[in-house]
């Protein structure tokens, strides 16, 4: 794996997380407008008519945890690193 596998940025609660996605056993805390911004799926799961809309919690289905923790730390971190395994299933995300 190219990416950092430390996420304990995204496991604790802070001043900016106000939601947290429950994927599998686990659990990320993270920004719904930070999210938003880089993401029209999220945009529309925080802010639209999902009835997603509003929660605190919200479960992601049918993704794998690792992966989906590659595709925030490249939206969080100017200097991830993309390689060739984890490049399909970032586009899949």
């Amino acid at each position: 794996r190219a990416m950092s596998t430390d996420v304990a940025k995204f496991c604790s609660p802070n001043e900016h997380s106000n939601v947290t996605l429950i994927c599998g056993d686990n659990k990320l805390r993270i920004s719904k407008d930070f999210l938003a911004m880089y993401s029209p799926v999220f945009t529309a799961m925080f802010f639209g008519g999902f009835a997603e809309n509003g929660k605190d919690e919200m479960e992601i289905k049918d993704v794998v945890y690792e992966e989906f923790v590659d595709l925030f730390e490249l939206i969080f971190s100017l200097d991830a690193q993309i390689s060739d395994s984890s490049l399909p299933h970032i586009l899949a995300l």
